[in-house]
C-alpha cells in the first residue's frame, strides 16, 4: 500500500510540474532527452544511424515550435487584427455607451505580443470637451476589457463622409474652379 501512495504522489507531482512548464521548456527537455538517448544508443549498441534520425526529428521539432512565433510576428509587423479579437464586438461595445451615436473607421492592431492599439471615429452630440471627456473615459474602460490600452479616438459632432462611403476620395472633393484674369 505505501508503494501505491508513493506512485500516486509522484504521478500527481509530475502532472503539477507539467502544468507549470511552458511548451518551450518541454521542447528543450525533449531535445536534451533525445540527445542523451542517442548518445547511449551509439555508445552501447554502436548503431550510428540514430544520430541523423534524431537530427531530423530535432529539426522538425524546432520548425514546429517556430511556426507560431513566426505567425504572431508577421501579424504584428503587418499590423493585423490581434488573434481572438472581433471588430464587430468592439464596435458594438463602444456604440452601447451612453452618448455615443455611431462608431466607424475602426482599426485595431498589435504593437507587441500583448499590447494592442485602436483608432476610431466616434460620433457624439455637440458638447463641451469637459462633457465629452466622460464619454472618452467610459470608452477607454470598455476597451480595456478587450485588452486595448492604447487608443486614439476622434470625436465628431456631424456625420463623417467616411461613415457612409468608406475611404473613398472623389474628384469633386478635390477639384476647384479658379478664374484667373490676365
Amino acid at each position: 500500500m505505501p508503494r501505491r501512495r508513493w506512485r500516486a504522489a509522484a504521478g500527481a507531482a509530475i502532472l503539477a510540474l507539467m502544468r507549470r512548464v511552458s511548451l518551450t521548456s518541454w521542447i528543450f527537455i525533449s531535445l536534451v532527452a533525445g540527445i542523451l538517448i542517442g548518445a547511449f544508443v551509439i555508445r552501447y549498441t554502436g548503431w550510428i544511424y540514430i544520430d541523423p534520425l534524431l537530427s531530423i526529428a530535432i529539426g522538425l521539432l524546432i520548425i514546429y515550435s517556430a511556426i507560431g512565433i513566426i505567425r504572431e510576428s508577421l501579424n504584428i509587423l503587418l499590423e493585423g487584427l490581434p488573434e481572438g479579437m472581433n471588430l464587430s464586438d468592439i464596435t458594438r461595445a463602444m456604440a452601447n455607451i451612453d452618448g455615443v451615436i455611431e462608431v466607424h473607421d475602426l482599426h485595431v492592431w498589435s504593437l507587441g505580443a500583448n499590447t494592442h492599439a485602436l483608432s476610431s471615429h466616434v460620433l457624439i452630440d455637440d458638447m463641451p470637451p469637459s462633457e465629452s471627456s466622460k464619454i472618452l473615459t467610459r470608452l477607454n474602460d470598455v476597451l480595456c476589457a478587450f485588452g486595448i490600452h492604447h487608443t486614439t479616438i476622434q470625436f465628431e459632432h456631424v456625420p463623417c463622409f467616411l461613415s457612409d462611403h468608406g475611404c473613398q476620395i472623389t474628384e469633386s472633393a478635390h477639384s476647384h474652379e479658379q478664374s484667373h484674369q490676365h
